[in-house]
């Protein structure tokens, strides 16, 4: 899961960011929140935790249905003889 979250993070925050997440934030009328209008300055409040989520989440996926069956075959095809120690 370690390296899937290394391989994901940057394009699925990329991604995410600018197809989801901004499109949405900068309609919400921050003006009408009081205190919470400092917000609007401070998207990564809501993006750290969501991308960090998202990320370890796809790699956990990814290592289910991709590096583990991968894995699987490295062992069926090239198997290694267990030499007892001595």
């Amino acid at each position: 899961v370690s390296y899937g979250v290394y391989v994901y993070h940057i394009p699925l925050a990329f991604v995410i960011s600018v197809y989801l997440f901004d499109p949405i934030w900068l309609q919400i009328p921050f003006d009408q929140f009081g205190l919470l209008s400092k917000l609007r300055w401070n998207a990564w409040i809501i993006k750290l935790p969501l991308f960090s989520l998202l990320t370890v989440g796809l790699a956990s996926v990814s290592y289910r249905f991709m590096e583990k069956p991968i894995l699987a075959l490295k062992e069926r095809w090239f198997p290694v003889s267990k030499i007892p120690a001595a």
